[in-house]
């Protein structure tokens, strides 16, 4: 069990007053009068801050970054720390750990994680072989995004091993 993170939302009145706006062509209440308020519901993080719970592509299986489904709002966009249209976020994981250090950044770096290129490599070959054995992931699918993976090796610069 993974749990569940709490963002608060507020329920809006519409137009029809906050019943059933399918029919309804004429917004009766300008700007919307706030009903109540819910609980946003998203995946408790792991130590990366990448979901948990949920099925993994290679990329989220053996992360170079934290990535979000959702996103909250700025200030400048107004409705500050309101949910925004579940547009998600990627936040790049240090390099190596004297980055990590320096920037006070409490997750571990990618040469911490994976020590070289090539580990990484295999990770995420290993990940690409589990989802084509359980059918989620075509064989040259696979190959493809292994192939990819050489556009990664520049972060790999500062560890060891290159």
């Amino acid at each position: 069990m993974t749990g569940a993170s709490g963002i608060s939302g507020r329920k809006l009145s519409g137009p029809a007053g906050g019943r059933d706006t399918r029919s309804a062509a004429v917004i009766a209440i300008e700007p919307p009068r706030v009903l109540g308020s819910y609980t946003v519901l998203v995946p408790r993080p792991d130590r990366l801050g990448n979901d948990r719970g949920t099925l993994l592509v290679p990329e989220a299986a053996t992360p170079l970054a934290t990535y979000t489904g959702w996103n909250l709002r700025s200030r400048a966009a107004g409705a500050e720390n309101e949910l925004a249209s579940l547009t998600g976020s990627y936040f790049p994981l240090p390099r190596t750990r004297a980055e990590r250090e320096a920037t006070g950044d409490r997750r571990p770096s990618i040469e911490e994680i994976y020590g070289s290129f090539e580990e990484y490599r295999r990770r995420f070959a290993a990940a690409c072989a589990s989802l084509v054995e359980r059918r989620f992931l075509l064989p040259e699918d696979a190959r493809r995004l292994e192939e990819e993976r050489e556009s990664e090796r520049e972060l790999f610069a500062g560890a060891a091993g290159k």
